[in-house]
C-alpha cells in the first residue's frame, strides 16, 4: 500500500486501515472493496453513451477483443479490456478506466466457476454480446462441455433493449447458445457466423501468405476481402466475428475490415516472432485447452515453412478425468504438423508421448525447468 501511494496513487480503496501509514494518507475507507468496485462500475456503465460490446468463449477472447478493438479504433474512441481484466475485479477496473469521450467500451468477460459470467453481463450491460468458441476448458470445474455452453449463453442475459447476440455457428453446442439468446427479450437479432452455411457472417476462404493469410467473408450477403497478419484458420474465423460486431453496432464493415491487416496477434496468442539465425518463433504460450491446442498446431501446419519444425508443448489444465485422452487426441494435429521433433512437459503430456512416440521423435521431461536445463 505504502509503495504504490509512494509511486503516486492518487488514493487507496481498503476495507481496512494498513499499519504503518501516515495519518494524512489518502485512504478511501468501505465495508467491502468488491461492493465499491461493483457501484463504481455500475455507476459508469449507466451514465456512458457508449456503445458497449461484450465478448466470452473458451478460447479467442482476448484475440477478439484485440482485433475488435483495432477495428473500433479507426471509427471512433475505444477503451478495451487492458490486459486479461476479464474477472469480477478486473471488469469494474476495466469499465472504471473509460472516459466520457469514449464511443465504444471493449469488455472481456472470463470465468473458471459457475455463474461468474452471469454476474459479469449484469455489470456491463452490453449491447452487442459475442462467444468466441465452446472448449472443453474448465470442464473439470462445470463438469460438461454442455455445461460450459449455458455459462457462456448466460453472457446474453445481460443485453440492453434493442441488443445482438454474436453466437458460433461451427459447434456442436449452437443451439444451447441460441436458447439463452433467445431467453432474453431484449434481444433482436441474432448473428451467426463461421464456416457453416447457416451463419449469415461467414468465412468463405483464406489463402496464406509468408506473413500472414489473406480472407474472405461474407456478412450479411456482402463480400469482404482482406488480410490478417497471423495465420490460422480460428484467426480467420475469430476476424469474421469481429466484423458481425461491427456490422451489428451499424458501422463501416469494409473500414473494419481493412484495418484488421494491421492485426499481429495478442501477445502469447499465435504471434510470430522472427529470431536470430532465421528462426520463427511461433508463441501460443499464454494458455491452453484441447481447442486452442489443435488450432495453434493446425495454423503451424499450414503455414508456410522451409526447414525444421519444432514443437514445445506443455499439460493443458482443468481438464478433469478426461485429461489423458484429450491429451492423446492431440495425436493427429501433431502429427500433421510433421514436426522434426516433439518436446512434452508435464505428468499429462505423457499420454500425448505414447501416442506418438512410433512416428515422430518426441522427448518428454516433468516440467519445463528441466527441459530448459536440459534439452
Amino acid at each position: 500500500m505504502a509503495e504504490a501511494l509512494e509511486k503516486g496513487a492518487v488514493a487507496a480503496l481498503v476495507e481496512r486501515i494498513p499499519p504503518h501509514l501516515p495519518k494524512d494518507a489518502p485512504l478511501l475507507h468501505v465495508k467491502s472493496v468488491e461492493h465499491a468496485l461493483k457501484a463504481t462500475a455500475h455507476h459508469v456503465r449507466h451514465s456512458t453513451t457508449a456503445k458497449v460490446f461484450a465478448i466470452t468463449g473458451s478460447s479467442g477472447k482476448t484475440t477478439v477483443k484485440e482485433m475488435l478493438r483495432l477495428a473500433l479504433e479507426n471509427q471512433c474512441t475505444t477503451h478495451a479490456t487492458p490486459a486479461s481484466f476479464n474477472s469480477r475485479w478486473g471488469l469494474p477496473l476495466t469499465l472504471s478506466g473509460a472516459a466520457e469521450s469514449d464511443k465504444a467500451l471493449v469488455l472481456e468477460m472470463g470465468m473458471n466457476a459457475p455463474g461468474e459470467i452471469l454476474n459479469l453481463t449484469q455489470m456491463g450491460c452490453p449491447h452487442i454480446a459475442l462467444i468466441t468458441t465452446i472448449n472443453p476448458a474448465h470442464v473439470e470445474k462445470l463438469g460438461s462441455v454442455e455445461k460450459i455452453a449455458h455459462e457462456k449463453g448466460s453472457i446474453f442475459a445481460g443485453v440492453v433493449e434493442g441488443g445482438t447476440a454474436i453466437i458460433p455457428a461451427d459447434t456442436a453446442e449452437r443451439q444451447i447458445m441460441v436458447d439463452h439468446a433467445n431467453q432474453n427479450p431484449n434481444i433482436h437479432h441474432i448473428l451467426l457466423f463461421g464456416t457453416s452455411k447457416l451463419a449469415s457472417c461467414r468465412l468463405i476462404d483464406t489463402s496464406y501468405t509468408e506473413t500472414g493469410m489473406n480472407v474472405v467473408a461474407a456478412i450479411n450477403g456482402h463480400h469482404y476481402t482482406y488480410s490478417l497478419g497471423v495465420t490460422g484458420i480460428h484467426f480467420a474465423v475469430n476476424s469474421v466475428a469481429v466484423l458481425a460486431a461491427i456490422h451489428a453496432a451499424g458501422l463501416d464493415v469494409k473500414k473494419a475490415a481493412q484495418s484488421l491487416g494491421q492485426f499481429q496477434g495478442a501477445s502469447g496468442r499465435g504471434q510470430a516472432h522472427f529470431v536470430r539465425n532465421n528462426v520463427l518463433l511461433m508463441d501460443e504460450s499464454y494458455n491452453a485447452n484441447p481447442g486452442s491446442m489443435k488450432a495453434a498446431l493446425d495454423a503451424f501446419a499450414h503455414r508456410p515453412i522451409q526447414g525444421k519444425k519444432y514443437l514445445v508443448l506443455g499439460q493443458m489444465g482443468e481438464l478433469g478425468p478426461d485429461a489423458p485422452k484429450y491429451h492423446a487426441d492431440l495425436k493427429d494435429a501433431v502429427l500433421n504438423v510433421k514436426p522434426t521433433h516433439v518436446y512434452t512437459y508435464g505428468d499429462m503430456m505423457q499420454h500425448l508421448k505414447t501416442a506418438i512416440e512410433d512416428q515422430v521423435p518426441v522427448t518428454h521431461v516433468a516440467d519445463l525447468e528441466t527441459l530448459q536445463k536440459n534439452p
